[in-house]
């Protein structure tokens, strides 16, 4: 059973994970595993284990670490921040940055935004950015932020050195600058002329991917690729 992952709690002793709740029912119910079975898991905070199952409890499932490692959090490359969409659009945006890598999320409350995100992140975003670990390969899951208006985003970004909004009129090639990256992602019917006026002012640069229109979680995820391949080359 090695090479599929699942999420997993390292104990206090160090030595012994515990799989509970939906990693428990697909592992012992799906999985139909059995003890003396070896698995691959990660915790979410930088670490790989892998693992031989010793017990399979009604609610819970318990095996001895044969092998651990451990990473440092990678420095922040890229951020995204889309406009905040309805639950399931949002949530399959969402689902697909976490899966490519994206570094940070960061949604924004736009005048046009079909959703009126939450000030604190709900527990369905986390669980998103967790599971994504199960697919592509990483150790540390994307971190997603509460909410902000367009004017805290703003304030809160002047440090970044490379900053670009998405805009049909923008430039074709992406920004050629010093990491990390911010991106901003307008919502279903496009930004308002005041709000693409202070995203200008404040120095973003215009840029486009194509010549076409997309919507918010199609932009989203096709502006992750690019600039995550780009990135990937420079490493």
């Amino acid at each position: 059973m090695t090479g599929r992952r699942f999420l997993a709690a390292l104990s206090t002793d160090n030595h012994t994970l515990v799989i509970d709740g939906e990693e428990h029912h697909h592992l012992a119910r799906v999985m139909r595993a059995r003890t003396g079975m070896e698995i691959e898991a990660v915790n979410g905070l930088g670490d790989w284990f892998r693992a031989r199952i010793l017990r399979i409890g009604q609610q819970r499932i318990e095996a001895a670490v044969l092998q651990h490692e451990h990473e440092q959090r990678p420095p922040t490359r890229l951020i995204l921040a889309p406009s905040g969409l309805k639950k399931r659009p949002m949530d399959l945006m969402l689902e697909k940055l976490c899966e490519l890598g994206v570094d940070e999320i960061v949604p924004v409350r736009f005048e046009r935004s079909d959703s009126d995100c939450a000030e604190q992140v709900p527990d369905r975003w986390q669980r998103i950015a967790l599971q994504a670990l199960k697919v592509n390969r990483r150790l540390w899951p994307t971190r997603i932020r509460a909410a902000l208006s367009l004017e805290a985003l703003i304030q809160s970004s002047s440090g970044i050195p490379a900053r670009v909004v998405m805009e049909i009129s923008g430039q074709s090639a992406p920004p050629e600058e010093q990491e990390p990256i911010l991106c901003v992602i307008g919502p279903p019917g496009d930004f308002t002329p005041r709000e693409l006026a202070e995203l200008r002012g404040a120095g973003f640069r215009p840029w486009r991917i194509n010549d076409g229109t997309l919507r918010s979680e199609t932009a989203a995820i096709a502006a992750a690729a690019v600039f995550l391949q780009r990135l990937c080359r420079s490493s």
